[in-house]
C-alpha cells in the first residue's frame, strides 16, 4: 500500500488507502455511489454490501470496512472495465483481489498498532522498535514434540501439529481444543491455514498430504498423494488456489486446490531433504530451503528454474520466511546464523546475523515487517529489528528444550511457540511479568507496563455502524476532471493505449529515452532534442551532438546525464541541466555505435558497435575497462544491463544474447546454437528474472536472466523485424515494436496479448515508457507518439 520502509501514521495509510480505491473508480468510469450500491447488488447480493454513507466515508478515507466489505465493494467497482461498460465482476478468490487484501491487512495492522498505541508515533528505522512480550498462558494437551503451528486468517483459532499423531485446532478466546485429527499413517510435521481460514492442510511422516475442512459438521478430507516420504513443509498461495508442498523426496509438488491434483512435474533441483518453503505476498515467487544448504527462488509463473542466492548457508536451511511487503526474505538454519535477501536482486541485505547458540528452527516476520523473532536449539527465542537488521533485547528462555515452531498472530499482539517439551506456549505483547517468571519474560526496548491488558488480536473488525440512505453523507471531493480521469484509466496497460499527442521531426527518430519530466529523442541529422512529454514543447534543443545520425540515447540513473551514440562511432554525456558536453568518454569503434546502456548505480556505461565490440567506461574517470570480449563475431545491436547491476546483455548477429557477468568478469553459457537468430533489441523485466529480445524474423523471445535457457514458445505476431522492446517499470506491461509499424502490447507475467495492434506510420524504431509507467513513447520515422 506504501513504499517499503515509509513509517506513517494509521490515519494517513487510510487517507491512502481511499485515494487508491477512488482511483480504481476512476479506472472504471467513475460511477456514482448510487449506481455502484445497484449495481454490486444486483450481481453480488446484499452480503457485505455496503450503504452509500460508507462509500463516501471509505473513499474520502474516514472510515475503515471489514475485508468482507471491502472485497464486495472492489468486486462492484470492478462490474464496469476500463471503458466504463458493465461486464462479469470477478470472483471471490480471483487473483486481481489478492493485491487489495493484502492492502487491508496491512491497514488493519495499523489500526490494531494505533489501538494498543493511541499516542506513541511510529518508530523509525533509526530507533530501536518498541516492544514488550511477556509470557501468557500455555496450551497443554500434546504427548509429543510440537513441531508446526499456524493461526487462522482472523486470529481466532491455532491448529498445532505434534509428533504425538495429533492435529489439534484450539480456540483462543478459551484456550480450549474444538478439533482433533489422528492419522494412522505417522504424525504429521508441517501445517497451514487456507487464505479463507476454512481449511487446515497438514503433511506427515509418510508423505501424505491431507486437507481438513474445519466448517464440516464431521471430519472431511481431501488428500493429496504424490510424496514418497516426510512433508516437511506446506503452504499455500495468497489467492488459496495453489498449495505448495515438499519434504525428503527432493522434490517441490504444486497442486491444485480445487481439484487436489498435481500441477505439472515436481519442481526439482535440491539435493537431498527440502525443509522450508514459503510464497511471496503476491504469489509469484516460492522460496525453498533445504539439507543441501542452497536457498532457492521458483518463478510460479513460468515454473522453470530457480534462482539460487549466492554466497549463502554453510549448514542446512531451516526455515524461511517472505517480509509482509515481499521485499525481503529471512532464512536461518543450522548454521546458526540469520540471513536477509533483496528479493528483487537477488543479493544478500547484510552480513549474517548470529546468537543462537545451535542451529535455528524457526523465525516469523511481525504481521507489520518491523520485527522478525527466531527460535532454535537453545531453547530461546530472539528478536531483530529489520530496519537496522540489530538484536533487540536479550535472548528469553522459552521452553525447557529447542523450539521447533514460532508464529506471530495476524493482529501481532500475539506470539506462539511451539516446543520439543511438547507444550505451545503464547506470549502478549504488553503482558506483565508474572512472579517468578522474570526469566522467562522479555521486555525490548520499553519497560513491562504494570497493569495487564485483557487480549485482543483479531483482525476481524466488529460490524461498522451504516448511515441510513436517506441521511445525507459527508460531501466527497470534487471529480477529477475528464481529461484527467481519461489518462487514469490506465488505458495503455489494458491493451487500449490513449493517444496523447505526437511530436514532430524533421528528420527520421531513432532513439528515444525517458528521464522522470524529460524525453530525449535522437535522430538522424545527429541531433539530440529534450522534450517536455507533459506540455509536448521543446525543453532543450536541438543539440548538434554527432556528425551522423544518432542511434541510441540513454539517461543516467540520477538523469542528469544523457549518453548518446551514433553511426560515427563516437560516444557522448551531455549535461541535461546545462545543456554542455562532457569531454569524455569520446571513444571511437572501428564503426558505428547502436547501443549505450548506464548500469543502474551509474557507474558504468556499455556502448557496443557495428564492428562486434562492446565497451565498458569507468563514468568517473572517462577511463575503458576490461569488459566482454572473445564471443561476437557479426554487429552489436543492443546491450542492456540487468536491475542489479550484475549482468550485461548483448544483442546482434548470434545464436541467441549473450550473457556477460559484470563480477566475475565472464561469460553465462547461453543455449546451444540454433536458438534465436539476430537480436535487435534487449530489455530486462524490472525484478530481473526474464530477459525479452526482439529478433530480426519478427519473434519477441523471453529468456531466464541468470541461465540464459528460453522461457515459453516465442511471441510471433509482429511481420517484420522487432528493433524495439520495453517492460514497464512496474513490471506489467511488455511493449514491443515492429518494422511492420505495428505496437504491440503484452501481459508480462502471462505473456498473453493486450488489446489489438496499433498501427503507425512507418516502422517503430525505439519505445521508452516513462519511470512511472504511465506514459508510453513509440518512435516512428519523423514523429514520436505518446500513449497512456
Amino acid at each position: 500500500m506504501l513504499e517499503s520502509g515509509t513509517y506513517v501514521t494509521y490515519e494517513e495509510a487510510l487517507r491512502h488507502f481511499g485515494q487508491e480505491l477512488s482511483e480504481l473508480r476512476a479506472q472504471r468510469g467513475a460511477p456514482s455511489f448510487d449506481r455502484m450500491r445497484a449495481r454490486g447488488l444486483k450481481v453480488l447480493g446484499d452480503a457485505g454490501a455496503c450503504s452509500k454513507g460508507t462509500m463516501s466515508k471509505v473513499f474520502a478515507g474516514g472510515q475503515f470496512i471489514s475485508l468482507d466489505k471491502l472485497i464486495w465493494l472492489v468486486r462492484a467497482v470492478m462490474s464496469w472495465d476500463e471503458y466504463g461498460e458493465e461486464c462479469a465482476p470477478p470472483g471471490r478468490r480471483d487473483e486481481d483481489l489478492t493485491p487489495w487484501r493484502g492492502r487491508w491487512q496491512s491497514l488493519n495492522a495499523l489500526r490494531a498498532q494505533a489501538r494498543r498505541h493511541p499516542v506513541s508515533p511510529s518508530p523509525r528505522p533509526s530507533e530501536p522498535r518498541p516492544v514488550s512480550f511477556g509470557r501468557g498462558d500455555v496450551l497443554t494437551g500434546h504427548d509429543g514434540p510440537v513441531v508446526s503451528l499456524a493461526f487462522s486468517p482472523d486470529g481466532g483459532r491455532l491448529v498445532t501439529a505434534s509428533e504425538d499423531g495429533a492435529v489439534r485446532l484450539w480456540n483462543l478466546a478459551t484456550h480450549k481444543v474444538i478439533g482433533e485429527i489422528r492419522t494412522s499413517d505417522g504424525p504429521a510435521l508441517s501445517v497451514a491455514f487456507s487464505p479463507d481460514g476454512g481449511r487446515v492442510v497438514f503433511g506427515n511422516r509418510e508423505g501424505l498430504v491431507l486437507m481438513w475442512d474445519t466448517a464440516a459438521p464431521s471430519p472431511a478430507f481431501v488428500g493429496f498423494k504424490g510424496h514418497e516420504a516426510a512433508v516437511w513443509a506446506v503452504s499455500f498461495s495468497p489467492d488459496g488456489r495453489l498449495l505448495a508442498t515438499a519434504g525428503d523426496d527432493s522434490g517441490v509438488r504444486l497442486w491444485d486446490v480445487a481439484t487436489g491434483t498435481q500441477i505439472g512435474e515436481p519442481l526439482t533441483g535440491p539435493a537431498g531433504s527440502v525443509w522450508a518453503l514459503a510464497i511471496s505476498p503476491d504469489g509469484r515467487l516460492l522460496a525453498t530451503g533445504g539439507e543441501d544448504t542452497t536457498v532457492r527462488l521458483w518463478n510460479l509463473t513460468t515454473r522453470t528454474g530457480a534462482d539460487i542466492l549466492p554466497a549463502g548457508h554453510t549448514a542446512s536451511v531451516q526455515a524461511l520466511a517472505f517480509s509482509p511487503d515481499g521485499t525481503l526474505l529471512a532464512t536461518a538454519g543450522k548454521d546458526g546464523t540469520l540471513r536477509f535477501w533483496h528479493v528483487a536482486t537477488r543479493t544478500r541485505s547484510a552480513e549474517p546475523l548470529t546468537g543462537h547458540a545451535g542451529s535455528v528452527y524457526a523465525l516469523a516476520f511481525s504481521p507489520d515487517g518491523s520485527l522478525l523473532v527466531t527460535a532454535g536449539k537453545d531453547g530461546t527465542l530472539r528478536f531483530w529489528d529489520v530496519a537496522t537488521r540489530t538484536p533487540i533485547g536479550d535472548p528469553v528462555i522459552a521452553h525447557t528444550g529447542p523450539v521447533w515452531a514460532v508464529a506471530f498472530s495476524p493482529g501481532g499482539r500475539l506470539l506462539v511457540t511451539g516446543g520439543k517439551d511438547s507444550s505451545v506456549r503464547l506470549w502478549e505483547e504488553g503482558a506483565a511479568v508474572r512472579p517468578g517468571e522474570t526469566d522467562s519474560s522479555v521486555a525490548l526496548g520499553v519497560p513491562d507496563p504494570s497493569v495487564r491488558p485483557p487480549y485482543d488480536d483479531s483482525p476481524v473488525m466488529p460490524r461498522e455502524p451504516e448511515i441510513p440512505d436517506d441521511v445525507s453523507p459527508p460531501r466527497p471531493p470534487a471529480p477529477l476532471p475528464l481529461a484527467v480521469r481519461a489518462v487514469l484509466h490506465r488505458r495503455l496497460h489494458a491493451g487500449h493505449p490513449l493517444e496523447l499527442g505526437g511530436l514532430l521531426h524533421d528528420n527520421d527518430v531513432h532513439a528515444v529515452a525517458f528521464a522522470t519530466d524529460v524525453l530525449a529523442i535522437g535522430s538522424d541529422d545527429g541531433d539530440v532534442q529534450l522534450f517536455d512529454p507533459v506540455r509536448r514543447t521543446l525543453r532543450l534543443g536541438p543539440l548538434p551532438t554527432h556528425e551522423d545520425a544518432v542511434l541510441s540515447v540513454a539517461f543516467s540513473p540520477d538523469g542528469v546525464t544523457l549518453a548518446t551514440c551514433g553511426a560515427d562511432g563516437s560516444v557522448r554525456l551531455r549535461n541535461t541541466i546545462t545543456s554542455e558536453l562532457l569531454d569524455t568518454p569520446r571513444v571511437n569503434h572501428g564503426g558505428g555505435i547502436t547501443s549505450v546502456a548506464y548500469s543502474p548505480k551509474g557507474n558504468l556505461l556499455a556502448g557496443g558497435g557495428r564492428d562486434g565490440t562492446v565497451r565498458l567506461w569507468d563514468t568517473v574517470t572517462g577511463d575503458t575497462i576490461d569488459g566482454p570480449s572473445g564471443r561476437h563475431t557479426g554487429s552489436v545491436r543492443a546491450v542492456a544491463f540487468s536491475p542489479d547491476g550484475r549482468y550485461l546483455a548483448i544483442g546482434g548477429a548470434g545464436r541467441a544474447p549473450w550473457l556477460w557477468d559484470t563480477l566475475g568478469h565472464a561469460w553465462i553459457d547461453v543455449p546451444p546454437s540454433g536458438i534465436g537468430g539476430v537480436s535487435l533489441a534487449l530489455a530486462f523485466s524490472p525484478d530481473g528474472r526474464l530477459l525479452a529480445t526482439g529478433d530480426i524474423d519478427g519473434t519477441v523471445r523471453l529468456w531466464g536472466a541468470a541461465t540464459g535457457d528460453p522461457i515459453g514458445i516465442p511471441l510471433a505476431d509482429h511481420t517484420g523485424a522487432v528493433p524495439a522492446v520495453a517492460f514497464s517499470p512496474d513490471g506489467r506491461t511488455l511493449a514491443t515494436g515492429g518494422t511492420d509499424g505495428t505496437l504491440r502490447l503484452w501481459d508480462a507475467t502471462t505473456g498473453a496479448r493486450l488489446g489489438a495492434p496499433v498501427a503507425h506510420d512507418g516502422a517503430v524504431a525505439s519505445l521508452a515508457f516513462s519511470p512511472d509507467s504511465s506514459v508510453l513513447a513509440v518512435a516512428t520515422k519523423e514523429r514520436v507518439t505518446l500513449y497512456a
